[in-house]
């Protein structure tokens, strides 16, 4: 078996370990009961090396979730910990699938993992499945946003995911999972960052609203089953209905196929 870099006329038998694209050949010598055969090219590939961006965001997302998960802690110390060789095991870590130099999705399903969403998952650009389903990760939607938004305006302003399906069934998550979708005039929506966003599975958490509207551009929506505590003032003698709308969170009323809330009360 020899090689050569494709752009290159140099063979050599030595495996290659560097970065790049390269022709695979074999040769067979001539044999006393069988014939040789020229040297043949029967393929090619390709060796990748990990983005050091990424290398970074994992280091990150260790810190974020280790704390309060020790035991999960120990799938990936030893790797994270190798300050030298360990962006070369990065396809040994569990939870994180890798293809052709950068970090393509991660799969946490029931990893009783608790503590606070770690907000660095979101910071991969090439990450298209993100699965949390079944963990106790708790925290105000609000806050993962801001820590999201803070890490692309101080590490990387043109931040634009390849994100496709975010699953976070069956956490703790709180608040309004709509401010995804919010904007101003200095900030543009976090979602503005993650075109390509079109399954959002997010039941079986405490979210009370959706407010902005959540684009339509999201075609799989499940926000079924939300834990919440909600008391509602209803004065029977007096009734109000306005006033009764304002008071339901907007979960309850987001029609999101229609991009509107059902206000109607009969």
């Amino acid at each position: 078996i020899s090689y050569m870099a494709q752009g290159s006329d140099v063979y050599t038998t030595d495996a290659p370990v560097a970065e790049g694209a390269y022709d695979i050949f074999l040769t067979i010598d001539e044999g006393t009961l069988y014939y040789g055969m020229e040297r043949t090219k029967i393929g090619r590939m390709t060796i990748y090396s990990f983005s050091a961006t990424e290398w970074a965001c994992l280091q990150g997302l260790y810190t974020q979730i280790a704390a309060s998960n020790p035991e999960w802690a120990q799938k990936w110390q030893a790797i994270i910990s190798n300050t030298t060789a360990g962006i070369l095991s990065v396809g040994q870590l569990e939870g994180v699938i890798v293809e052709k130099g950068h970090v393509v999705g991660f799969d946490f399903v029931d990893e009783s993992l608790v503590g606070q969403f770690p907000s660095m998952l979101l910071t991969f650009p090439q990450t298209k499945v993100l699965d949390l389903t079944g963990n106790s990760l708790t925290g105000d939607i609000a806050t993962v946003i801001q820590e999201v938004y803070a890490y692309i305006l101080q590490y990387d302003p043109t931040f634009e995911s390849q994100l496709e399906t975010l699953n976070i069934t069956g956490n703790k998550l709180t608040g309004n999972i709509g401010l995804l979708a919010a904007s101003d005039e200095t900030v543009s929506s976090l979602l503005t960052r993650f075109p390509n966003l079109t399954t959002l599975w997010a039941s079986g958490n405490s979210f009370t609203d959706v407010y902005p509207h959540l684009p339509a551009t999201i075609l799989n929506l499940d926000l079924t089953n939300q834990v919440m505590d909600v008391e509602l003032n209803i004065d029977l003698y007096n009734f109000d209905a306005n006033s009764l709308i304002n008071q339901i969170p907007t979960l309850f009323v987001y029609n999101h196929q229609e991009q509107s809330y059902n206000t109607t009360v009969t």
